[in-house]
């Protein structure tokens, strides 16, 4: 299984992790009595769900300053908003303020086996599946110059029309042998070589190699003006 993340989702999920163990931990220990426990309800998902177009979502039970229950915490591509929410049956709900934006009204309600469906009022709807634990290999493709790189599985074609990157990264829950491939976007760029964890690695634009551990593969290109 392989996830492909742009450079700005290791810090959308280092954001939401940490408002997700603020949510659980955080407990100020005074004198002034913690209102009444809102209770779990019927309410059964819990943890961190994402979307197709890369929206984040937690949903978790927990304690903030002396307010216990659900709270939801929501990533819009830069807006973020979190906040306690009611639980109704298999149904959560409420007015969540924003970061930066102004507040949301939300509901959740379960959808297939393990997913939630966010409904902001107003008729916008989020599908939502549970995000995957930690990869065990992370693998960087990146490039030095100007150029594209592409990746597939051993026994799958490069199709380069489909999927160009400038900067990817494969994610694997166990070792697996994959194709890197490097192709030439512009004719004063000409392809140089590949490296491996800042080491030569080969010349050709396309090879096979077995990705076992994390690792660092960057295509150079060198800049060559035509006369």
């Amino acid at each position: 299984m392989r996830t492909i993340l742009n450079r700005t989702m290791p810090f959308l999920l280092a954001a939401l992790l940490t408002f997700c163990l603020a949510a659980c931990g955080k407990d100020k220990t005074t004198e002034e009595p913690a209102a009444p426990e809102t209770g779990r309800g019927s309410w059964m998902r819990e943890g961190n769900f994402q979307d197709e177009n890369d929206n984040l979502l937690a949903v978790v039970y927990g304690k903030v300053d002396y307010e216990t229950g659900w709270y939801v915490i929501c990533m819009f591509d830069e807006d973020t908003y979190a906040g306690l929410v009611r639980v109704e049956k298999k149904k959560l709900s409420g007015t969540i303020p924003g970061e930066e934006a102004g507040e949301i009204t939300v509901e959740l309600t379960e959808e297939g086996e393990d997913g939630v469906k966010l409904t902001v009022e107003g008729g916008e709807e989020y599908h939502f599946t549970p995000m995957r634990g930690i990869p065990e290999i992370t693998v960087h493709i990146d490039i030095d110059g100007v150029g594209k790189v592409n990746y597939a599985e051993s026994d799958q074609l490069i199709e380069f029309d489909d999927y160009p990157y400038e900067y990817t990264v494969i994610e694997l829950d166990e070792p697996a042998t994959y194709v890197l491939s490097a192709q030439e976007t512009d004719p004063e760029w000409k392809f140089v070589k590949w490296t491996r964890n800042d080491e030569d690695l080969t010349t050709e634009k396309t090879f096979i190699v077995d990705l076992t551990e994390d690792e660092v593969f960057v295509a150079v290109f060198e800049y060559v003006p035509e006369e």
